[in-house]
């Protein structure tokens, strides 16, 4: 912990003492310990949670820079669904190509990949749809070349025997930082991208509750007993409205139109 804590990465540092102390609680739970040896330790550091959020104007320039990034494609396209969908990072970088159904614009992560441990279906727009799609094809147009199988990941590390760590994309990242810049902008982060959709998606008049639907946040999924149990409704159509909305406005950003898109009186 020390060690990662001296190499600056602090939220990470974080994370292993919780991975550490759950293990430690599990096996004094067991009788393996005498006692936990964690009591009395506290957290190797204190992190302020971010609040970044990219302005119209940064997207539309990290975007057009994006192009001629040091990065590869495949990073590229990550990031960029990282706004698009306004999913996890590590969810999108683990993506495989049966959780995919590009006819019908559906993007379903199982449990076992998400964050909240339960099954969340991302209806995707034209826009993620297109970079998945151009992804894909790479992807098979390299192993034809190499003779290789086409592997199940849809965003394959060097070499196609496994995904993209989570943890490539940031890196990739932050390796662009010169002089407290990032593609011309403040320094930011894969995550901050999420965080981006949702609140512009809010600026144009979608209700937090269906943001917090299409980030599949459990405080606005499975919040009361009554929606854990017997709510069984998923917000299929109002995620889809509300994603398709945001690509409308992204591709409006990126053209350079700036104004907000008003949205009907019957918006979500």
């Amino acid at each position: 912990i020390d060690a990662v804590k001296d190499r600056g990465a602090h939220i990470e540092a974080n994370r292993v003492f919780e991975d550490v102390r759950a293990m430690i609680r599990w096996a004094a739970g067991r009788g393996d310990l005498d006692h936990n040896l964690c009591d009395g330790m506290s957290k190797p550091t204190e992190t302020a949670e971010r609040d970044r959020v990219l302005a119209a104007e940064e997207i539309s320039t990290v975007w057009a820079a994006l192009t001629e990034a040091d990065m590869r494609e495949s990073t590229r396209r990550i990031i960029r669904l990282c706004l698009v969908t306004a999913q996890r990072v590590g969810e999108i970088a683990g993506m495989t190509r049966d959780e995919l159904d590009l006819t019908r614009g559906i993007w379903t992560i199982p449990a076992a990949r998400s964050k909240n441990k339960r099954e969340h279906v991302v209806p995707l727009s034209a826009m993620a749809v297109e970079i998945i799609a151009s992804q894909l094809a790479d992807v098979e147009a390299l192993c034809e070349r190499k003779g290789r199988a086409v592997p199940p990941f849809v965003f394959p590390a060097p070499g196609c025997r496994e995904a993209v760590t989570a943890a490539s994309v940031p890196k990739a990242v932050k390796r662009l930082e010169k002089e407290g810049r990032i593609m011309g902008i403040a320094p930011w982060t894969p995550h901050d991208l999420r965080r981006t959709a949702a609140t512009h998606m809010e600026e144009i008049g979608i209700s937090p509750f269906i943001v917090g639907h299409v980030l599949n946040h459990v405080s606005a999924t499975k919040s009361t007993i009554t929606s854990r149990v017997y709510a069984r409704y998923d917000y299929a159509k109002e995620k889809r409205e509300a994603l398709d909305l945001w690509a409308d406005r992204l591709a409006g950003l990126i053209e350079g139109k700036g104004n907000v898109l008003p949205l009907r009186s019957e918006a979500l």
